[in-house]
């Protein structure tokens, strides 16, 4: 729920840079900042106190999951950072652009002059360094950033380099590979002191214990499964669309929004 909670955040405030159709263009987490309403931040969106800046303030690398972060003890909330190489479309349609590999003037819609990057947040249109780029370059690192929370590190962290710019031109997405034991711990972990409290006694003045024990187990396996339906599966399904090879295939920014709504009412539900 904590980790949904933070990307309809993120998404949130995402959404609303698109209304009118600016494109971040590096949205990656160490862009996601933390932030508390009841905190006064400068313009930067570090925390001050008795009027200085505190070096201290945060990104969503800081964020310690599961659990909602919290900044000086004040409920957070997370917001874009970094605008430096945002773009709005409705410009560049009706303006020219240099040609980064030419040095000339280009009358390509919607070019985006490419920078040196690391391939973890950056959609295959982007390292094929193709003329027209579109919002949907946000969509798919939104999906990293999915990625990013769920998993704990960037994806294709752990890959070479060129390996990690070969696997995102040709659609090949990082697994998911730790994702279904961190919720299986996480539940357990919920649910201990839960059924400590709910069935000791049961177990203890029961003449059948095993058979009481069996069903304890049954009722955590029908819960785990159904927190991995309603919450787990969605969100995998959401990084997979959002980090589709295709830009085309990729939702549009509420369409994110709107799954993201039903996650976390589902979340909510199972908790």
């Amino acid at each position: 729920l904590n980790i949904v909670s933070a990307i309809a955040d993120i998404h949130n405030n995402h959404n609303s840079k698109h209304i009118p159709v600016v494109v971040h263009h590096d949205l990656k987490p160490d862009n996601i900042v933390i932030v508390s309403p009841e905190i006064p931040t400068n313009k930067n969106h570090q925390v001050i106190s008795k009027g200085n800046v505190n070096k201290d303030s945060a990104n969503i690398n800081d964020a310690k999951l599961p659990g909602r972060p919290k900044l000086h003890n004040h409920q957070i909330v997370f917001k874009i950072s970094d605008f430096n190489d945002a773009e709005i479309l409705q410009w560049n349609q009706t303006t020219t652009s240099t040609d980064s590999t030419n040095s000339t003037e280009s009358d390509k819609p919607c070019y985006f002059n490419r920078k040196r990057w690391f391939p973890y947040y950056r959609a295959r249109e982007e390292i094929l360094e193709q003329p027209i780029l579109t919002h949907k370059v946000d969509i798919y690192a939104m999906g990293g950033i999915l990625y990013h929370l769920l998993e704990g590190r960037d994806p294709y962290e752990e890959w070479r380099l060129r390996d990690a710019f070969k696997s995102v031109v040709m659609g090949k997405l990082p697994p998911l590979t730790s994702v279904a034991n961190w919720t299986n711990d996480v539940i357990a972990t919920a649910l201990e002191e839960e059924i400590d409290e709910n069935h000791k006694g049961l177990l203890q003045s029961t003449t059948n214990y095993r058979a009481t024990q069996a069903a304890i187990n049954d009722d955590y396996e029908h819960y785990l499964q159904r927190v991995h339906e309603l919450c787990v599966q969605p969100i995998n399904q959401m990084i997979e669309w959002c980090m589709s090879v295709h830009p085309k295939d990729r939702p549009e920014a509420w369409e994110v929004q709107r799954d993201l709504a039903i996650a976390l009412t589902n979340c909510a539900y199972v908790s």
